[in-house]
């Protein structure tokens, strides 16, 4: 639901912003998607609280005929089993995520046989991902109730996925909005085939503990309202008492209470990213208590409640088998959803299309993509005067291709990096940068801000990108500060029209520089990884600060550390055509080898 710090004040500091931040301006922007998946069942018990859900009507795209609104409490199939059914039942305990001994004394015989099955495919495990990155595989639990869906009816549309069955739509596509989103046009959302949205209402700060509203909520509900959109909201929360959980469900009720709400109120309490959390320290127990106390409490209120989080934190940081009355906000980012227990909603980030905007001046990094697949950008524009404007920003993405586009930045213009996994397939196409302060063009510093296992950079390409003026730091910057392998880069056709580097103090005045070195941002200490198969072709700069040909450097770490094959192929500066080192005025240590200049 959000990146690191996006509800902690830090003053100055970097506080990235998701991608659908975009969307403020003038069009829709699918990235962070939630599809309500409809399934037949009997309500239960703890559901017979109507909400003004299950009165509403809401417009089919394409069907001028109008349905009532769903009944939000017959979306996934049902179970016989209530919580106080299932308190004996603990299916990860805190210290482990083993299976718990069988009941059954003919089964002792098997034990060995049990614990050689391949759990990747025996059908009774399921993969979790934790937030270092190390996967591990979970017995999935007998007793919870799992989903009924056949993922092979789920279908992309328009950037929109969409479920069907027996034929027909059974689904509706949400976006999850918050101040980072800035000016959001809930008219073209509606357009755009958009059912409904989930508002942040506000957060509990993971350092401070201090509750704060979110600064849009209330001109986002008035005007989400108008558009004709249905309304649901969510707090992200860090309590660490089941007191504190009251008091953010009462507020959350009092700024509520004027407004349509036509869908559930959600409880958000997750880790932040790499960072430490007040609740860091609070047991599994004492979770389930905490949101089960604000669930408790809006389900009191009457409102339908609802359950967020990603797989890691549903299977391992709380206990499910004490909170299975509540339906589920799985956030998944994947093209289809592995979790093996009931939800209603899915929250994913696939094939999105983004087109036609201007970014001006965000709160911090402009157009931010965070773990997300299948992105176009096409014909967008950046201004940003911000000490941390960053211009297009990926972080641990795959498949992402911006074209057409500008970006005129204070800090780094065209930036990748890794928080919570690798990024892979990375393309830059056919765009002019103006870069004030930092790099034009900057992988790194952070490579393994997530402390990923095995973490790449890969299949990136830079082609037919002008830089206007680059005025401080390195045009061409590869800061592998972690300990990722980044490899597979591609620079072609890049024309620098003024080159003007004036650095720190004299450093980082190099047209292009490649190192493994700790940063102020590193996240991995003293880990290193390595820069391998590196092609310049095509780099021409017409103007310098000086009028000479301007330094470039290549600086390894050690004997497994090393930045090879490099090379640099039609390489002009100033009207001359560069044919090797000496003339290009690039250096390089003891640690770097195949660096050509053709």
């Amino acid at each position: 639901m959000r990146l690191p710090d996006d509800y902690e004040d830090h003053g100055g500091g970097l506080t990235p912003t998701v991608i659908s931040a975009i969307v403020a301006v003038t069009i829709f922007v699918a990235v962070i998607l939630t599809v309500v998946l409809i399934m037949n069942r009997q309500p239960t018990s703890h559901q017979q609280n109507n909400t003004a859900a299950q009165t509403e009507n809401v417009q089919q795209a394409g069907n001028n005929q109008t349905d009532k609104y769903p009944d939000t409490q017959n979306l996934i199939t049902g179970s016989t089993l209530t919580p106080s059914d299932l308190d004996f039942w603990d299916m990860y305990p805190e210290t482990t995520a083993t299976p718990l001994p069988s009941a059954d004394p003919s089964q002792k015989d098997n034990k060995k046989e049990t614990a050689e099955a391949d759990p990747s495919t025996d059908g009774k495990h399921t993969l979790v991902t934790n937030r270092d990155g190390k996967e591990e595989w979970v017995l999935i639990s007998p007793y919870l109730p799992k989903h009924e869906y056949d993922f092979t009816k789920l279908v992309c549309q328009s950037d929109l996925m969409k479920y069907y069955q027996d034929g027909k739509l059974t689904s509706y596509v949400g976006v999850d909005i918050s101040k980072y989103q800035d000016y959001v046009d809930f008219l073209k959302l509606k357009k755009a085939g958009v059912d409904f949205v989930m508002l942040r209402v506000g957060a509990r700060g993971y350092g401070s503990g201090q509750i704060v509203l979110d600064d849009y909520f209330v001109d986002n509900i008035k005007r989400a309202t108008d558009a004709g959109l249905q309304i649901g909201v969510y707090f992200t929360s860090q309590a660490i008492t089941e007191e504190e959980a009251v008091e953010e469900s009462n507020i959350v009720l009092e700024n509520i209470k004027d407004y349509k709400i036509t869908y559930p109120v959600a409880f958000d309490m997750s880790f932040v990213d790499n960072d430490t959390t007040r609740i860091e320290t609070v047991s599994r127990a004492d979770k389930t208590k905490i949101t089960k106390a604000f669930l408790d409490t809006i389900e009191a209120a009457g409102y339908k409640p609802l359950l967020y989080g990603d797989k890691e934190w549903l299977i391992k940081e709380i206990d499910l088998s004490k909170l299975s009355a509540y339906d589920v906000w799985l956030s998944q980012m994947e093209d289809v959803p592995d979790y093996p227990y009931r939800f209603t909603m899915w929250q994913y980030a696939n094939d999105v299309t983004i087109d036609g905007i201007i970014v001006a001046n965000s709160n911090c990094w402009n157009v931010n993509s965070y773990s997300s697949k299948h992105v176009e950008i096409n014909n967008v524009k950046v201004i940003s005067g911000r000490q941390n404007g960053d211009g297009f920003t990926f972080q641990s993405c795959t498949d992402h291709t911006v074209t057409n586009s500008f970006a005129r930045t204070w800090d780094d213009s065209l930036v990748i990096k890794n928080y919570s996994g690798s990024t892979k397939g990375i393309t830059f196409r056919n765009m002019q940068v103006w870069t004030d302060l930092a790099q034009s063009m900057e992988i790194g510093y952070e490579t393994d801000k997530g402390w990923t296992l095995d973490p790449e950079i890969s299949d990136v390409l830079f082609e037919n990108i002008t830089v206007l003026y680059n005025f401080h730091k390195p045009v061409i910057s590869i800061h592998n500060s972690d300990d990722a392998y980044v490899h597979a880069i591609v620079y072609r056709n890049v024309v620098v029209e003024n080159a003007f580097m004036q650095g720190d103090n004299g450093n980082n005045k190099e047209l292009i520089e490649m190192t493994l070195q700790n940063s102020a941002w590193s996240t991995v200490k003293d880990e290193f990884g390595s820069i391998d198969d590196v092609l310049i072709d095509g780099l021409t700069v017409l103007r310098t600060l000086d009028g000479k040909v301007p330094a470039s450097r290549l600086s390894g770490y050690g004997e497994d550390n090393r930045i090879t094959n490099v090379t640099l192929r039609n390489v002009t500066i100033l009207g001359e055509k560069m044919t090797n080192l000496k003339q290009m005025k690039l250096r390089y240590d003891d640690y770097c080898e195949g660096i050509v200049v053709e």
